[in-house]
């Protein structure tokens, strides 16, 4: 408000706080600013305020020669301005401050102007200058009151404040931690599956490498072995020419197997492009020995579908299954088979125009029942849909991950 009356009142109550805590740095400093705007304002009364208690503090702090400028200063004003009530405890103070500076000669003087003084005080103004006094000390302790009020409202919103941002900022830092963990767990998780996978692709190719290097070569030479035997025994109809069939078929049926075995293991073959390459090279090599008429038609981005060994091997095999049924005992002379992608589902048609079959009568048959099982596998749909003289349409939808 630019109230200098007001700040010269402010300041001054301030120092008087301060010289009652004994912070003397304080106190001097707000009396010292007391004087300086009650001399700017030209108001006398926080003046002598101001002089008396630079005066009276530095007393407090024995230091009486720096109190004595002061304490004249008040003396000086009070007689200037006739205040017998400033009067009387300017000279009780010069009084005591001279006792201290060893001045006991002027420590009398003033000691007799302040009993003279005093006497008037009481005299007959003694009760006006009381009520004057009360009036005076009242008005200042409601002033002072009201500032300690302020002061206080401003230190509890600052406390308050200092509350909101320590909670806040602890708040901050909790979610920060928790933050941090779940980076740190997370990274720990995928760098525990990365190493975990690359293990695992490690192990499919070291078996997938001794299934075919170990495995694969036995049953080839006993394949071939057969073979051999077969040639020099022309007899066809003999035990031994039986048995040697037997063992032809079986291992070539093996063979086979395992190499499904190996494609299935070997990480290299994971994506569905690599399934769809070797499904046209089986369709190819059982179906054109048929003279049997075939289409193949894919579509959809199978870039971005993946399909777990386990998915991979159910859905091959039973596609494997489907054809080799459709080439066996169809009759069929055109196979038509459909592969699309369907947002996260992977549909698989496979229809031929051969005689059919009434699928009471081969319920318990093994091709049926292992394509069910493999369907089921893969939590798959399966449909199987057929009569006598107009085909089968087998209809497998697998969902995608």
């Amino acid at each position: 408000m630019g109230d200098k009356t007001y700040q010269a009142y402010a300041y001054m109550s301030l120092g008087n706080i301060y010289k009652r805590r004994r912070q003397f740095a304080l106190a001097e400093e707000y009396f010292t600013r007391t004087i300086r705007v009650s001399e700017l304002a030209d108001n006398q009364n926080t003046l002598l305020a101001g002089y008396q208690g630079l005066g009276e503090m530095y007393m407090t702090e024995k230091q009486p020669a720096k109190a004595q400028p002061y304490l004249e200063k008040h003396l000086a004003l009070a007689m200037q301005m006739k205040s017998i009530e400033e009067i009387t405890e300017a000279t009780w103070d010069l009084s005591e401050n001279d006792a201290a500076l060893h001045d006991y000669k002027k420590a009398y003087e003033y000691q007799k102007l302040y009993s003279t003084y005093r006497d008037s005080a009481y005299g007959k103004s003694g009760m006006k200058s009381m009520a004057e006094m009360e009036t005076r000390y009242q008005a200042e302790k409601k002033e002072k009151e009201i500032l300690l009020l302020k002061k206080d409202q401003q230190l509890a919103q600052l406390s308050l404040q200092r509350q909101k941002n320590i909670e806040a900022a602890t708040i901050v830092f909790i979610l920060l931690l928790l933050l941090i963990g779940f980076l740190v767990i997370n990274r720990y998780r995928i760098l525990h599956r990365t190493r975990n996978l690359i293990e695992m692709e490690k192990m499919r190719n070291s078996i997938a490498r001794d299934l075919h290097d170990d495995i694969g070569s036995t049953l080839t030479s006993i394949n071939i072995l057969s073979k051999v035997s077969l040639r020099e025994h022309t007899n066809g109809d003999s035990p031994m020419s039986v048995n040697m069939q037997k063992i032809k078929d079986r291992t070539a049926e093996i063979m086979e197997s395992m190499g499904d075995i190996v494609w299935t293991i070997n990480p290299q073959n994971d994506s569905i492009e690599q399934m769809i390459v070797r499904m046209k090279e089986f369709t190819a090599e059982i179906l054109e020995p048929l003279n049997i008429n075939y289409t193949f038609k894919e579509g959809g981005d199978f870039s971005v579908m993946k399909l777990d060994i386990g998915k991979r091997k159910d859905f091959y095999l039973l596609f494997k299954e489907a054809v080799n049924n459709a080439a066996k005992y169809s009759r069929c002379n055109n196979l038509v088979i459909e592969l699309q992608q369907e947002q996260h589902l992977l549909r698989l048609n496979i229809r031929d125009d051969g005689t059919g079959f009434n699928e009471g009568e081969v319920r318990n048959g093994n091709g049926l029942r292992n394509m069910r099982g493999r369907a089921a596998s893969m939590a798959a749909g399966i449909q199987i849909d057929t009569a006598k003289g107009r085909g089968t349409h087998i209809a497998v939808l697998v969902p995608i991950a």
